[in-house]
C-alpha cells in the first residue's frame, strides 16, 4: 500500500501516519507484522516501521511511501 503525506504550510512540518491502524482496514490486503518498510518514491529512503512512519516534509511538499511487510 503507499502513504502520502502532503505539508500545505509555509514552513517544515513533522507529520505521521499509521501504519498500524492502516493495515486493520479490510480492503488494505496487507498483514499486521512486526515491521513493515517504507520507501519513499522520490528519494529511495527506506525506512523500518514498527508503528507509524514520522517525516519531516518540506513546505508545500509531498512524500510519498511504499509500505510493505519487513
Amino acid at each position: 500500500f503507499a502513504v502520502c503525506l502532503f505539508n500545505k504550510a509555509n514552513s517544515l512540518a513533522r507529520m505521521s501516519c499509521s501504519v498500524k491502524d492502516i493495515v486493520t482496514m479490510p480492503f488494505v490486503g496487507v498483514s499486521y507484522a512486526d515491521e513493515y518498510e517504507a520507501t519513499e518514491l522520490w528519494s529511495g529512503d527506506v525506512l523500518t516501521v514498527r508503528d507509524k512512519i514520522e517525516v519531516s516534509v518540506p513546505p508545500h511538499g509531498v512524500k510519498i511511501y511504499k509500505v510493505k511487510v519487513k
